[in-house]
């Protein structure tokens, strides 16, 4: 310690030199052939609720009708974070949405709770209540964006009425239901079916349509439903690597219930995503796209225990973890990826010593190699050391054409004894 006192005191008495020091050694440390760390990005802009945590667990209590992140003993509904909204219905029709906090009172007799998200028009409820004043029954659908917090809606024709049927859909699934009607004199059928995706959605204000006169006895699910909405179309952002539904970025297509993204890294790998807007994509994409069992990929990769290019086409299995595709040697790169089936390989070579160039080579994935499968090593794209590989177009006509000597009627140069047409 005494030494290090000594020293510092040292420094102080000669502070002009130890500043110049100071400033070399941080040349030295950080200056040429150290490579910077940080990395400079745009950010996209933050919505708190979007990326907060979900560290709670919200439970219920229907009967009494109380929710909370502190009632352990009772129904456990979701996992939630601290700013979310909870959104509450009641079998009296009514609706209320309230911040989550550990336990507040919201009506008695809940039948739904589920985290709120604001201006969300694709989670559509489908509901049969009974007006208990005239006794007929209603059928509705309806979706909830806009609201004043701790405020209560009524959903219904009168708050003397009694919900018969509920559902809640993320994505506007509409299912079939058998409604029971209780037995009455003259009255021969007793059942009924009722398709809600014949029930168009409206606001929540809204009657609903006139289901029937007589009194329902129950209302049972014959059959769960597909969504009746359109996909929701999703565009990627490249300049932050985030997908959005603003029209920001590369159009992705339009996806809706189980769809998946699909990826491909440069390091050799696809992945299936999810179309939520949170999802988060690495950096060195070199190709998204909406996934289809059906496409193929065509890849071109340095397969290093051969020290040659290679090529395969495959189509990308379902699955929920990254698949690689290509060898996992340290010198093995992938070249390249796409899904385009109307693009040809050009190839240009190396130059011999003392011997000429050789000409420049025209590959269609299609007619050089079959679809096998994803762990397949592939083809060898060419015995000759390799220059560049680049992707051109492959129109019909012009494909037929490029190796055509005998072709006389389009005007064309020939270059290296190929004949190319003069586009």
């Amino acid at each position: 310690i005494k030494e290090l006192i000594k020293s510092t005191k040292l420094s102080i008495d000669n502070i002009i030199d130890y500043t110049i020091k100071y400033f070399k050694d941080i040349k030295i440390a950080h200056g040429s052939g150290k490579k910077r760390l940080t990395e400079i990005k745009v950010f996209d802009k933050i919505v708190a609720s979007k990326v907060a945590i979900a560290n709670k667990r919200l439970y219920v209590n229907k009967k009494d009708g109380f929710i909370g992140t502190s009632m352990r003993k009772d129904e456990f509904v979701c996992e939630c974070s601290d700013i979310d909204n909870i959104i509450a219905f009641k079998s009296d029709g009514s609706m209320v949405v309230t911040r989550a906090s550990s336990k507040v009172f919201v009506g008695k007799n809940i039948i739904h709770v589920s985290v709120f998200k604001k201006n969300d028009d694709r989670t559509i409820y489908n509901m049969i209540y009974r007006d208990n004043i005239n006794n007929k029954s209603y059928i509705k659908r309806f979706f909830v964006k806009g609201i004043t917090r701790d405020k209560q809606y009524l959903l219904v024709n009168s708050s003397k009425s009694t919900i018969l049927y509920f559902s809640a859909n993320r994505n506007g699934e509409a299912e079939v239901v058998s409604v029971i009607l209780r037995s009455k004199a003259k009255l021969k059928k007793l059942k009924l079916e009722v398709d809600f995706s014949s029930i168009l959605i409206k606001n929540r204000h809204v009657k609903g349509n006139l289901l029937t006169n007589h009194s329902i006895n129950r209302v049972e699910l014959k059959s769960e439903g597909v969504s009746t909405l359109s996909g929701k179309k999703i565009w990627f952002d490249t300049s932050i690597n985030r997908i959005n539904d603003e029209s920001r970025g590369d159009y992705i297509g339009q996806f809706s219930g189980n769809d998946k993204i699909l990826i491909i890294s440069s390091s050799g790998y696809y992945e299936l995503l999810s179309f939520n807007l949170s999802t988060h994509f690495p950096d060195d994409i070199i190709l998204i796209e909406k996934y289809s069992k059906e496409n193929s990929i065509t890849a071109v990769y340095f397969y290093a225990l051969k020290k040659k290019f290679y090529i395969k086409r495959f189509i990308p299995e379902y699955k929920t973890k990254k698949v690689y595709f290509i060898d996992q040697h340290n010198d093995s790169y992938l070249e390249l990826a796409t899904s385009n089936t109307e693009l040809n390989l050009e190839l240009k070579f190396i130059k011999p010593r003392n011997k000429d160039v050789r000409p420049d080579e025209i590959i269609n994935p299609i007619e050089f190699i079959n679809i096998k499968g994803v762990v397949a090593i592939g083809n060898q794209l060419s015995k000759y050391n390799i220059k560049t590989i680049s992707m051109i177009s492959s129109d019909k006509k012009t494909k037929n054409l490029i190796l055509d000597k005998n072709y006389k009627n389009e005007p064309s140069i020939e270059i290296n004894n190929q004949i190319k047409l003069d586009l």
